[in-house]
């Protein structure tokens, strides 16, 4: 019998085919070289976009929602009962404040508001200080009502806009560029905000705040990214605090319902970031500095301002049967009128699983 012969060529292939069936494996397997690879994958930052051309498209999108909130807005009469109390109070805090300085120079005691010759300690004061910075380049033996009507409509533009770039900016933060965008068209398309922002109430200077705070805090956070540095915890907690302080001033302290709770349920929910509820504490104690002045005047010449500070959360009034059902009522037509831009869309999202 006869040795059977190898074939070369056939050893030849089945060694290149053993080498290329490794070599899939291993581009199959990463985890198995470098178990470490898969994760930082997973967490590196998305691929870089045209910064200058995301700077143009942010610039475009709110120059698109600027005419709906200045158009005709000095023109209009004011019917809204809260904004006329608002700008009494604060054209009358203004006239005092004036009056005052050319008397006797630069006091805090002009800034105390006054509405109708009585302080009015019970009512936070950031409104009408705010408006007093919009009404410092008037002169005040020339200036109509008109004028000041709209310098107070102007800042709650100003806010409004404010607003928009905090909700872009929260939107990148976690979703990049198209979730800044998208988000933003859907805040603008609101007319609950389109309705507030032309109106010189407390309410757009809220929002505006409430925004900064909330978008600094997530810039602080960072979720869905890697850990962020030390000097950008420090410097987003910080400006979160002031934030806080100024919408406290403008709203009372239902800000720990509209601010510090939301911010509160994204650290928990967020993975790896519990340790941030020390950052958030931080804000709640710069906030508190700003507000304790004036509390502390306040309750000194009316110790029923308590009372009335917390009667901006909840009131006896509110807890009346007939009244909760009449603001259930309201709050829920508010709601739909929200909602209604995007009705189609949101057929579209609960039809499309079974579509």
């Amino acid at each position: 019998m006869k040795p059977k012969r190898s074939n070369p060529s056939a050893q030849v292939y089945e060694l290149a085919f053993s080498s290329e069936k490794s070599r899939t494996a291993s581009h199959l397997k990463p985890d198995a070289i470098n178990p470490t690879q898969s994760s930082t994958t997973a967490l590196s930052e998305p691929r870089q976009t045209n910064a200058w051309q995301n700077l143009l498209m942010f610039v475009m999108l709110l120059l698109i929602c600027l005419p709906v909130l200045l158009l005709n807005l000095g023109q209009q009469d004011v019917v809204n009962s809260s904004e006329a109390s608002h700008i009494l109070r604060s054209s009358q805090t203004w006239n005092r404040y004036e009056t005052l300085t050319e008397q006797r120079g630069f006091s805090l005691e002009g800034l105390i508001p006054y509405e109708n010759g009585q302080a009015s300690l019970g009512t936070p004061p950031g409104l009408t200080w705010t408006h007093m910075i919009w009404f410092m380049t008037l002169d005040q033996h020339n200036t109509t009502p008109s004028q000041l009507i709209l310098r107070a409509r102007l800042c709650s533009v100003f806010f409004a806009v404010l607003a928009l770039i905090c909700i872009y900016w929260a939107g990148y933060s976690i979703g990049r560029h198209r979730t800044a965008a998208f988000s933003m068209l859907i805040f603008a398309a609101n007319p609950v905000f389109i309705y507030y922002t032309r109106l010189a109430t407390p309410t757009m200077l809220h929002t505006g705040w409430a925004m900064l705070a909330i978008a600094t805090s997530l810039w602080a956070i960072r979720p869905l990214r890697p850990l962020p540095s030390t000097e950008r915890q420090f410097l987003g907690w910080i400006v979160c605090g002031l934030a806080l302080g100024a919408a406290t001033l403008v709203a009372g302290p239902i800000t720990l319902a509209t601010i510090v709770a939301p911010i509160f349920m994204l650290i928990l929910f967020c993975p790896d970031r519990v340790s941030h509820l020390i950052g958030l504490l931080a804000s709640l104690l710069i906030g508190l500095l700003i507000v304790a002045p004036w509390l502390i005047y306040a309750h000194e010449h009316n110790p029923q301002v308590w009372d009335h500070w917390l009667a901006s959360i909840i009131s006896v009034k509110q807890l009346d049967s007939d009244f909760l059902w009449q603001q259930s009522l309201i709050r829920i037509a508010w709601l739909a009128l929200a909602f209604s831009p995007w009705v189609l869309w949101i057929l579209a999202v609960v039809a499309q699983p079974i579509s």
